[in-house]
């Protein structure tokens, strides 16, 4: 093998010798900088692995909470029917009891629909405000709430 001459002493030889240094010290920056994207890139894909571990968590979390509060919303209904079914009854208790002692109305201590907490008629039921009021159906009560407009 040659040994390779000196310095300055062929120009053309410096010339190369500059340019495939040159050349090596490109490929080494490359390669460092490669391996610095991949290890940001791997760092990122960790990264990815635990934000979609963290949001599947998340999800089940939600899942959760959607069936509990599913779960109560049942049982809140439940609840209502069985009081709503109770106070029927017993509206209807009170309203048979009046019948019989030959009353033409009687007091619930529930409010009608309307929020009216007045006495009801024995032959229907029907809450006499209402009555009063003309809200026998739901058009009419539609029509009496509607504010009035200015003209």
């Amino acid at each position: 093998m040659e040994k390779a001459p000196e310095r300055g002493v062929n120009p053309r030889y410096d010339k190369i010798a500059l340019r495939e240094s040159l050349i090596k010290k490109a490929h080494y920056t490359y390669v460092e900088k490669t391996m610095l994207y991949e290890k940001k890139a791997e760092t990122m894909r960790q990264q990815l692995t635990r934000f979609r571990a963290e949001e599947l968590v998340a999800q089940l979390k939600f899942e959760e909470v959607r069936a509990e509060r599913r779960d109560l919303e049942r049982k809140i209904k439940v609840a209502d029917d069985g009081f709503r079914k109770q106070r029927r009854e017993d509206n209807a208790r009170l309203q048979a009891e009046a019948q019989a002692r030959g009353e033409k109305t009687y007091a619930t201590g529930t409010p009608c629909r309307n929020g009216h907490l007045t006495y009801r008629y024995t032959s229907s039921g029907a809450c006499a405000e209402c009555d009063a009021i003309g809200w026998d159906n739901v058009a009419k009560k539609q029509v009496k709430l509607l504010p009035e407009q200015s003209t």
